[in-house]
């Protein structure tokens, strides 16, 4: 069973336990703060922040940075967009229903701007087709901010209701300071959490009042490195090349390069455009091992919670995570690297063979396994602080525009 993906960045042309993970962070070394800019910033745009669930009475348990997912295997948790809700766009939070009830909270480290004023606004309300007697008896839905080693909840109400209840609070006092905000969501008095499609609406942060004029825009887009680079150029080099697969084209000369460096191995892009830099560091046996840096921007890594899904003997699908790579050689002729990864899958063991490489812009990724229960493999996403995503038709998932790194991915 071989699976084979691409991911490709293109350069732009034109209480006490609230905030528990912060301690993680600091043991761990992540930094996940977010600089936001002045104007509206949908929170579903934010691409860093962490995710925590807890059962009642029991330890919190953080998932991977920038986890996103709907019904997650061992919890039942959901973080993910979900399109058009009621009219408005609706960020989905389910709190754990496969493992004991208890809580799900969503944590954003904001850098915000010194702008003011500075107003965060949602909504919240249940999914029209559970908000029903004999589906959901309704969320707890929960807001708190922290800033200064202080913590406020800013609101806590119950909605059973599939229609909007708004909030709106004032954060003009915090401009230019990092704060963390948290969604959090749980269940209603029965303590049950079936059906529990609790949505946060429109939910945004406004900074300021002014807007780039038209031509501030333009000029920011049209005056990049890479805008300069391809704005003449003949576009016949990203037609469709037979024997090529699934692997795009790559619109200027261009040289790649795999090179190893400590215990990481770096897959390089340069040209005249710019210069991006994939590193591959062994670790999680899944793509949240690789970073990129575009330029002299801040990386980030770019298919965060890619990797095989693997169906178990009891037909539950975990993810291939953990383990140890029992081989890594860099094939020199091909310029791939081949990675031979062990897992242990609910007490099974399993071997994924992984092959790394870059042509062009794209890191190629392919997974291949001689037993059949690999169920799935995703490449993930760009867990990059802003990002804002487009469904394509006919396209399997999105495109993502990134406007600090000023790149499109998908």
């Amino acid at each position: 069973m071989k699976h084979t993906r691409t991911r490709i960045f293109f350069c732009r042309r034109c209480t006490c336990a609230l905030f528990a993970c912060a301690v993680l962070r600091a043991v761990m070394g992540q930094d996940l703060a977010v600089p936001l800019p002045a104007g509206r910033t949908p929170l579903a745009d934010i691409g860093l922040y962490r995710v925590i669930w807890q059962s009642y009475g029991k330890e919190l348990v953080a998932m991977p940075d920038s986890w996103t997912g709907h019904f997650d295997p061992a919890t039942g948790i959901s973080v993910a967009k979900w399109g058009r809700v009621l009219g408005r766009d609706a960020l989905l939070l389910h709190s754990p229903w496969r493992v004991a009830a208890g809580l799900l909270r969503v944590e954003y480290e904001l850098a915000l701007p010194r702008a003011t004023p500075i107003a965060l606004s949602f909504g919240v309300a249940m999914g029209p087709d559970v908000a029903q007697p004999d589906k959901s008896d309704g969320v707890t839905f929960a807001c708190a901010l922290a800033a200064a080693g202080a913590t406020r909840e800013l609101m806590r109400v119950h909605q059973a209701k599939a229609e909007w209840r708004d909030f709106k609070f004032d954060l003009s006092p915090y401009a230019g300071t990092t704060i963390v905000l948290a969604l959090q969501v749980e269940p209603g008095p029965a303590n049950n959490a079936a059906w529990d499609y609790s949505f946060f609406g429109d939910a945004a942060i406004t900074a300021g009042t002014e807007r780039a004029s038209r031509s501030e825009t333009l000029a920011r887009l049209t005056g990049t490195r890479a805008y300069k680079a391809t704005a003449g150029a003949n576009l016949a080099p990203l037609a469709n090349r037979p024997g090529r697969g699934v692997t795009p084209s790559n619109l200027l000369s261009c040289r790649n390069s795999v090179t190893v460096e400590g215990a990481a191995w770096r897959f390089a892009y340069e040209g005249e455009d710019c210069r991006i830099v994939y590193t591959y560091t062994p670790a999680t046996g899944t793509l949240d091992d690789f970073i990129v840096k575009i330029d002299d921007r801040r990386p980030f890594r770019p298919a965060a919670g890619g990797g095989a899904l693997v169906e178990t003997s009891a037909g539950a699908q975990l993810p291939a995570r953990g383990g140890r790579a029992a081989e890594v050689a860099l094939e020199l002729a091909g310029g791939k690297l081949e990675v031979v990864w062990d897992y242990e899958i609910a007490g099974a063991p399993l071997r994924i063979a992984w092959t790394f490489g870059i042509e062009g812009k794209a890191l190629t990724v392919a997974a291949e396994c001689a037993s059949p229960r690999v169920s799935g493999f995703s490449l993930g996403e760009a867990a990059a602080p802003l990002r804002t995503t487009f469904n394509v038709p006919y396209l399997a998932g999105f495109v993502a525009y990134l406007p600090a790194e000023n790149v499109f991915a998908c």
